[in-house]
């Protein structure tokens, strides 16, 4: 179902900004008729479910360095995709992301710094926050 980000005003001129799901436009801007609210912009957004990106090699035994990053920034399923895929992308590098814990556990082909894996997860918002060598 898509869904529509706006910009309107209140009864009271009030600015309100959000998204609301809605399954045609027609009825997005009907629901917020219903709501009192004028829509001064919008467009839809259209979600795409990402996927964590498959490392090709597989094998543990591989892969001789670990690591475990504490990971600030991440707040929900899709930014621990986001900071999974972006280790992944990494050369000779295997993550996975515990997002209940803001960590990620990190097995390396190569030793690897905290500044390698900050300047990667930096770029996408997220700061690592602690570094150990397991």
């Amino acid at each position: 179902m898509p869904s529509y980000a706006y910009t309107a005003k209140d009864a009271v001129g009030n600015i309100r900004k959000g998204v609301m799901a809605a399954e045609t436009e027609q009825e997005f801007l009907a629901r917020i008729r219903e709501k009192g609210m004028f829509v001064t912009e919008y467009k839809e957004r259209r979600s795409e479910v990402k996927t964590v990106k498959k490392v090709e090699d597989t094998d543990e035994s591989h892969y001789p360095y670990q690591y475990k990053l504490a990971i600030d920034g991440m707040h929900c399923s899709n930014c621990a995709r986001t900071v999974e895929n972006e280790l992944n992308g990494m050369d000779g590098v295997w993550g996975h992301v515990d997002l209940g814990r803001n960590e990620a556990k990190v097995l390396a082909k190569t030793a690897r710094t905290m500044e390698e894996f900050a300047a990667v997860l930096d770029a996408k918002g997220y700061s690592v926050t602690q570094f150990n060598e397991l």
